[in-house]
This record gives C-alpha cells, sequence and structure tokens, in this order.
C-alpha cells in the first residue's frame, strides 16, 4: 500500500493529465510570493501547476488560483482567517484554514492538542472591521461550510463527484460545524 504522500502524487497526475493546467511558477527572486501556512499537499500542488481549471467546459468547473491570486486573511468567523484557493463557476470561493482543536481533559491525562486543516466553501461579501478600520472578506456564515479535513480529501471527492459541487447535494453532510472555538 503506498503512502498517502505517493496516492495525493498520483491523484496530482491524473489532474494534470485530464485538465487545463499551467506550469508551475518560476522560482527566480522576481517571482516570490508570501503567503501564510499552508498544507504541504499545496506545496505538492504547487510544484506541478501553478494554476488549472478542472472541469472546464461545465457549468461546475473549479478555477485552482495561481499562488499570486490566493485572497489571504478571509474571515470565517470573528478574528478567524482563511485563505481561498479555488474559485467556482457559481461565484463561491473554497478556502483552507488551520483550525486548532483540543480532545481528552486535564484531570486524567488525555488533553491534548492539535490542529486540523478545514477546506471551507462559501460565498465572499466585504466585512468592515470597526476597530482597526480595515476591510476585509468574510466568509457569509450562512453559506459556509466545512466541505472537506484536508487538501487531499478535497480533490478526491471532486475527482469522485466528477467535478460536480458534491457539498450541493442534499444528502451533504459537513465534515465539522463551526463554534465559537474554530
Amino acid at each position: 500500500m503506498g503512502s498517502s504522500r505517493d496516492n495525493f502524487a498520483k491523484l496530482l497526475d491524473l489532474l494534470e493529465q485530464e485538465h487545463e493546467t499551467e506550469p508551475p511558477l518560476d522560482r527566480s527572486s522576481n517571482n516570490r510570493v508570501r503567503i501564510p501556512e499552508m498544507p504541504g499537499e499545496l506545496i505538492q500542488l504547487l510544484e506541478r501547476f501553478n494554476e488549472a481549471t478542472l472541469f472546464a467546459n461545465t457549468e461546475h468547473s473549479w478555477r485552482v488560483r495561481s499562488i499570486q491570486d490566493y485572497l489571504l486573511y478571509i474571515m470565517y468567523r470573528p478574528y478567524k482567517y482563511a485563505t481561498a484557493f479555488i474559485d467556482l463557476n457559481d461565484g463561491r470561493c473554497i478556502a483552507y484554514a488551520d483550525v486548532s482543536r483540543s480532545t481528552g481533559n486535564w484531570e486524567d491525562g488525555t488533553y491534548k492538542d492539535y490542529s486540523e486543516w478545514w477546506i471551507i466553501v462559501g460565498e465572499l461579501m466585504p466585512f468592515m472591521d470597526s476597530t482597526f478600520k480595515k476591510e476585509y472578506k468574510l466568509l457569509k456564515p450562512e453559506s459556509a461550510a466545512v466541505i472537506a479535513k484536508g487538501i487531499p480529501q478535497l480533490f478526491e471527492r471532486i475527482i469522485e463527484a466528477e467535478g460536480r459541487y458534491y457539498f450541493d447535494a442534499p444528502d451533504f453532510i459537513p465534515d465539522d460545524s463551526f463554534d465559537e472555538d474554530n
């Protein structure tokens, strides 16, 4: 059985073969881009291609943004941020967020902190932070949902659904829910 990294590499091979992709970004000094933390699998993707359109000639295309076009600091909850990296044909976007979690309890010694990458779909709207007098983009709360836990799961689901927006299916159950801690 192959490693999850090998499985994701095979999935990237399939995307490159069957969809419109652009070559990876030239790493010369004048093409440096600063972005916040990102899942390792996105780095793998960017080593293969810098932009792609999946299921291009359908009503459910997915435009994987060029890294220069990632939309940083999108709020999905007050002072909780994500980074948009895919645009959908219907105007929504897909973003990733590093979410801190914990399990267990202190008393019995089972407490553990960990983080996981949430993949969130939603519609963007402007939001003015009155404290810092800065405009941000906000994922509309009523449109935002956790649609995958990690980049590999997202792309596996896209392929399995043949590009359809699987999270719009009436029987789709979000992978997690937002609460005051995440």
